[in-house]
């Protein structure tokens, strides 16, 4: 493993994790949200009247109320199914650092395969407001939870790891499918799980993990 191909494999590795730990570190943490974010006034509702009923929405705020509402029921859909995907590929591998690389896998092969949710999540809830960034924010809660075995391994490991990788992984999934669609993501599930990794069992391990074929588990 210390020549030729291999070396430049690694580098690639190597490099790509450092480019998106960079990214994640550099990204706006949860709730720095613009103050130009879309954001329905009033919730939806008109503004009461003086007998206290509320006044009716007008067309256009109709229109904007069913837009967000089904905007986010597709984004609720596809995350419970998304994770319905990853969750049994997580708890299927024998040890915790192949059960990131398999929940990789299993995350990105979903995305490819369903591209319509792929890009309202990863790119198309920037233009609802603030309400799909929340479930933004909340599907990635439930994904930086699947890190709490590395804390267990590795428990000097910064509380704040866990959002920075988060943060991470979805710079690199945010650029990939604005750039080049979904197809291309399980390409990154390699990067990914050394990004995941390394923070937890050093990057030797991680390198490793991440380069497997996942036939060996």
């Amino acid at each position: 493993m210390g020549s030729g191909k291999g070396d430049n494999r690694k580098a690639q590795v190597h490099g790509s994790g450092a480019q998106w730990q960079q990214a994640g570190a550099n990204a706006p943490r949860r709730g720095a949200i613009g103050d130009d974010g879309t954001e329905l006034a009033g919730g939806g509702r008109g503004e009461d009247r003086e007998d206290g009923h509320p006044r009716p929405l007008d067309a256009a705020q109709v229109g904007a109320t069913d837009h967000e509402e089904a905007f986010l029921a597709a984004l609720d859909s596809g995350a419970a199914q998304m994770l319905a995907a990853v969750m049994p590929a997580f708890h299927r591998a024998r040890s915790w650092p192949e059960s990131v690389r398999a929940a990789y896998e299993a995350m990105f092969a979903f995305a490819m395969e369903e591209p319509e949710y792929t890009r309202l999540g990863a790119v198309e809830m920037y233009t609802v407001g603030r309400a799909a960034l929340r479930r933004r924010d909340g599907v990635m809660e439930g994904l930086e939870a699947l890190l709490m075995p590395g804390y267990q391994l590795a428990p000097e490991t910064p509380p704040i790891a866990a959002e920075a990788i988060g943060g991470a992984i979805y710079a690199l999934i945010h650029d990939q499918v604005k750039r080049n669609g979904p197809e291309g993501l399980p390409e990154l599930a390699p990067v990914a799980t050394y990004m995941t990794l390394a923070p937890f069992v050093g990057a030797e391990e991680a390198y490793e993990r991440a380069i497997e074929e996942s036939d060996k588990w």
